[in-house]
């Protein structure tokens, strides 16, 4: 047996197990910490958006989110 076709019967066997674990997670994804929304943006906002964004002259377009649409 290949390592690819092992690798592929270790997920197939625990297929049901991983399903049932999937019912006792939370729905909800949170970041512990002071200020938590501001972690939550800093994981989730691209970097050239973030560079694009603080830049004066681009600060205030729609891309950014704090501009007229």
């Amino acid at each position: 047996m290949t390592f690819r076709e092992e690798f592929n019967e270790n997920i197939k066997s625990m297929l049901e197990a991983r399903s049932q674990e999937r019912d006792t997670r939370p729905l909800i994804e949170s970041v512990a910490g002071e200020d938590d929304f501001a972690e939550w943006l800093a994981c989730h906002e691209r970097a050239s958006q973030t560079v694009i964004c603080n830049t004066p002259e681009l600060r205030d377009t729609p891309f950014c989110g704090t501009g007229s649409h």
